[in-house]
């Protein structure tokens, strides 16, 4: 597990949201045709850089790197949040979907054969 800085997106979303408000709200700028087309092109451009930005901010973040090494496979990254704490040793299971996601193994029954549980598995420590 390593930490790392995710990059935030751009969309397109963000520059058009902001452009559209931005090019409403300068249209309102002024008295006659002249002023509100030119403040509602400065309002626009305005808009659009300042979505752009918002949207960027907005997606990016801090993230887990997590290097798995698959049952009897070779060895997957994959990087998400670490909100269910995950610790190093831990047994994960790995969904596949349009994205990799890890969650937690369920864990068998002690005694039951199957594989032997990560750190943390039982609250008593067994």
């Amino acid at each position: 597990m390593r930490p790392v800085q995710v990059t935030g997106t751009r969309s397109g979303l963000g520059v058009g949201a902001g452009a559209i408000a931005g090019g409403l709200v300068g249209s309102t700028v002024g008295r006659g045709w002249r002023a509100n087309t030119v403040g509602g092109v400065a309002g626009a451009l305005i808009g659009g850089l300042a979505g752009a930005a918002i949207e960027e901010g907005v997606t990016s973040g801090q993230a887990v790197e997590f290097t798995i090494q698959e049952d009897g496979g070779q060895p997957i990254a994959v990087v998400q949040t670490n909100e269910l704490a995950f610790q190093v040793g831990e047994r994960v299971a790995i969904s596949r979907t349009d994205r990799v996601r890890l969650s937690r193994a369920a864990v068998p029954p002690p005694g039951s054969g199957g594989y032997p549980p990560g750190p943390g598995a039982y609250p008593s420590g067994k």
